[in-house]
């Protein structure tokens, strides 16, 4: 996720959003939508990266 890469949003605001998600997801029949959304999820700081 860039903007967390980047630093322009806080891991707080993230987990919000994924609660949000997931409380929307819950309501229907949607475990392989979230299985497969979140498959290859991760966040990473910009200067967590080495070359």
């Amino acid at each position: 996720m860039q903007l967390y890469r980047d630093r322009n949003i806080e891991l707080e605001e993230i987990r919000q959003s994924l609660s949000g998600f997931h409380g929307h997801m819950k309501h229907g029949s949607t475990f392989h939508l979230q299985k497969k959304a979140l498959a290859s999820f991760s966040l990473r700081r910009s200067d967590e990266f080495t070359e």
